[in-house]
């Protein structure tokens, strides 16, 4: 069976100890609470689909563009501290 982006049976055998927060990373506040004593942030939310993207350009930018950029304000207000981050950060300022 391939794997359909989105669906949360996706992740069931990763196991281990992680909380699954089903949220929109467009909600800041959402993301904010996520964020709450995490170490690392890896941003894997995307619309991988061209065909979609041309089809639907604002919502594709909305879900790649503004959600990562509010994705990087919320880690660095929470000060994940992610030497990936970091340094994504002094890039980006």
């Amino acid at each position: 069976m391939t794997c359909q982006p989105g669906y949360r049976q996706n992740v069931e055998d990763v196991g281990g100890d992680i909380d699954f927060i089903q949220a929109s990373l467009t909600d800041r506040q959402a993301v904010r609470r996520a964020l709450e004593d995490v170490e690392w942030v890896f941003h894997e939310a995307a619309i991988p689909s061209v065909p979609r993207s041309v089809a639907a350009p604002e919502e594709t930018h909305e879900a790649s563009v503004n959600a990562t950029f509010s994705l990087l304000l919320a880690a660095r207000d929470q000060k994940v501290p992610s030497p990936g981050l970091r340094r994504l950060e002094r890039s980006l300022w």
